[in-house]
């Protein structure tokens, strides 16, 4: 029970720490994906309002 506990106990810490590290780089690149895709949308209708006027 005491070293392959302690053992086990450490690898679930860094496992759990990657995780969390994941989920905040997703995080920031879902962030990113989406202020892109905003922007994409945005160009594109002024780009079609911009047209509908010429």
């Amino acid at each position: 029970m005491g070293i392959g506990w302690l053992i086990g106990l450490l690898i679930l810490f860094i496992v759990l720490s990657v995780l969390v590290l994941l989920v905040k780089i997703s995080i920031q690149v879902l962030k990113i994906v989406i202020i892109l895709g905003l922007i994409v949308v945005i160009i594109f209708v002024i780009t079609r309002l911009l047209a509908a006027i010429a």
